[in-house]
This record gives C-alpha cells, sequence and structure tokens, in this order.
C-alpha cells in the first residue's frame, strides 16, 4: 500500500492544453470551416509536394521543436489567402503535425460596397448662372453666322466606370445645360422629365456606402445606376442627330465626342516642298513639310522636256534630301510625292530649277 501511495505522489500531474493551444485549435477550426466554403482541392490530400516541403521547411527553422514530440503547428500567417486542413508530415527528420495544407487560394467574394466619390455634386447657382450665359451669348452667335459644314458626330462619353455619385455629378450638369438649348430640350429621348425622374430617385442613395443599405435600397441603387448611364448615352445620341451635323452646337451640352480615326490607306495630300541650291556644285536640296501617315517621300526629277513622271529619274527617302552628281547648268523639273501605307500621296505641280555649277 505504501508502494501505490508513493507511485501516486511520484506520479506526474497530467498537464492541461495551454491558452495558445486552446486558443489555436478554435482558430483552426474557424479557419477551416470559413474557407473551406469557397475554395476547391487542387492538391493530392495524402502527399504534399517537394515545392510545399521546402516553403515548410524554411518556417520550421524558425520554430524550436523538441526532439521527436509531435508539434500542432499554425501557418496561416505564411500562408495568407488559402484554406488550411490538418496534415502529419515529416520535416528535417521531425514528424510534425500540421494545420496549414494548401489546398487552393481563396476566391475573394464581391463586397456590395462600391468605391464611392464623396456625396454627389451640383452646380452652384452662381455656376448656372455662368452656365446660362455662355450658352445663350454661344446661341444668339450661330443665329448671325452663316450654316457651318457638316460634321459627322459620334458622342463618347467615357461613363462606364462612374459609380452612382460620379453618373449623379455627371447628369445634373448635362441637364442644365440641355434645358437652355431648345432643340434638344425639346426634342432628345429621352426626355428631361424622364432622365430627372430616375437621377431625383438615385440621389439620396448616391454617396452612402452600399453595404450599409437594406437589400431593396442596394439593388435599386445599382439598378438605378446603370439605367441613369443608358439614359445619359441614348440622350447624347439623339442630341448628336438634332445637331445635324452642327458640332458647335453639339458641343454645347456638354457631351464628349470620341475623335475621328483618319483612314491610312486613303491618298494623303500633296507636298508643299521647296528646292535649294546653297548645298554646293552639281547639287540640289529637296524639302517638304512633314505629312501625317508618310512613311516617306519620292522625288521624280529630269532635265528632258516634256517632262514625264514614268521616264523621269526617282529617288525615295525622307522630308528632305539632296540630289546629288547633276550636271551643272541643266535645268531640272523636279515633283514630291507622299508616300502612304498604300497609296501614293498626289501630285504636286512641278517646279524648275537650274543645277549650280561647281
Amino acid at each position: 500500500m505504501a508502494k501505490e501511495a508513493t507511485k501516486k505522489q511520484d506520479a506526474k500531474p497530467e498537464k492541461k492544453p495551454s491558452k495558445n493551444e486552446l486558443k489555436f485549435a478554435k482558430t483552426g477550426k474557424e479557419v477551416n470551416e470559413k474557407r473551406a466554403k469557397n475554395t476547391k482541392t487542387v492538391m493530392n490530400p495524402v502527399k504534399l509536394t517537394n515545392k510545399e516541403k521546402i516553403e515548410l521547411e524554411k518556417h520550421f527553422k524558425k520554430i524550436k521543436l523538441s526532439g521527436e514530440k509531435k508539434e500542432l503547428i499554425q501557418f496561416d500567417g505564411l500562408f495568407e489567402g488559402y484554406s488550411f486542413i490538418n496534415k502529419e508530415i515529416t520535416v528535417s527528420g521531425r514528424q510534425v503535425i500540421i494545420l496549414s495544407v494548401i489546398k487552393n487560394k481563396t476566391v475573394k467574394e464581391e463586397s456590395d460596397d462600391e468605391d464611392d466619390d464623396g456625396q454627389p455634386k451640383a452646380p452652384s447657382a452662381t455656376e448656372v448662372k455662368s452656365i446660362e450665359k455662355e450658352i445663350k451669348a454661344a446661341l444668339k452667335l450661330m443665329l448671325t453666322l452663316p450654316p457651318p459644314a457638316f460634321v459627322k458626330i459620334t458622342p463618347g462619353l467615357l461613363i462606364d466606370k462612374l459609380n452612382a455619385s460620379g453618373i449623379c455629378t455627371y447628369t445634373i450638369d448635362k441637364l442644365i445645360r440641355i434645358a437652355l438649348i431648345p432643340v434638344f430640350a425639346t426634342g432628345s429621348l429621352p426626355t428631361l422629365a424622364q432622365v430627372q425622374l430616375v437621377y431625383d430617385n438615385l440621389l439620396p442613395l448616391a454617396g452612402v456606402k452600399t453595404n450599409t443599405l437594406n437589400t431593396s435600397d442596394k439593388f435599386n441603387k445599382k439598378t438605378w445606376t446603370k439605367q441613369l448611364k443608358d439614359m445619359m448615352g441614348a440622350m447624347a445620341t439623339s442630341c448628336a442627330g438634332l445637331a445635324n451635323g452642327n458640332m458647335a452646337l453639339f458641343l454645347l451640352s456638354g457631351f464628349r465626342v470620341r475623335k475621328t480615326a483618319v483612314s491610312f490607306n486613303s491618298q494623303l495630300a500633296a507636298c508643299v516642298f521647296r528646292i535649294t541650291t546653297n548645298h554646293g556644285g552639281n547639287t540640289l536640296g529637296v524639302n517638304c513639310d512633314p505629312i501625317d501617315y508618310a512613311k516617306n517621300y519620292t522625288i521624280y526629277y529630269s532635265n528632258l522636256l516634256p517632262f514625264s513622271m514614268a521616264t523621269a529619274i526617282q529617288q525615295t527617302g525622307p522630308s528632305s534630301q539632296l540630289l546629288e552628281d547633276l550636271t551643272g547648268g541643266d535645268m531640272m523639273t523636279i515633283i514630291m510625292i507622299a508616300n502612304g501605307k498604300k497609296l501614293k500621296g498626289k501630285v504636286a505641280n512641278p517646279q524648275t530649277r537650274r543645277v549650280p555649277f561647281d
């Protein structure tokens, strides 16, 4: 009996889990439950790859392991953004239990909160008066001038990336301007009243963080934002048609237009070229104003009359060239033509110059 009592006294009390171990176990469970919903297993659930072992070994070097004892190690901080499962593995000759095994990157959930840029802005009373004065003066001037040349008008609003606050700020500015231009105010579609109605409903929700709204308001905010963008695009197209090629009138609306594309394949303009004689004997200089989209320039020159491009000597190069080894005293007829991507430019009028002597 005495021996048994002695054994009981000598026996070490059972070690209770530390606070860190308990906290760790709870955290690991939460991590698994939360992240497993949004992930797919993309590796063998039994074995780790060599690359994964190397990554774990690097981290284990910073952790003190007590001999062959099995320890519970958390790697949540090491592989942030991944999901984890329990796994037993040998690393650096030690048998350990790890919590972290890479399965797949967690798919980031879309946040309901949009990047609002503060409250929508509206022009002040002073700014509205300034806009009215500007537009009335421009319209009055147009009545005294002859109709301008027709220009194809293609709106380019660049409003796709605007959020609710941004599209409200954009819309109220255009509504003020369009209301001051009679042909747009009465004829544009959608009408000013229709656009104003959507604007008035979206305005209280714009600038408010979406994740603070209830489900109905979230839906309405998203719907009205898209609807207002579509309506402004349609209104800009309608005003472009009503302007009937009058670009100055259309621009009073405040809408942006796309730059007119210039075709690289169309025929280039005729060269405005000059002939110079200050380069020494038997030499003439030929240069022209550079022409957009010209690859290079060809000079046709000859001392024969009548002049013919078919029989003339040709030299191709930049916009400034020298004609060398000519015969002093000869009267040269010269033409310079720009070369486009596929077509030669228009033919300029020929010019003549006598070649200087040595």
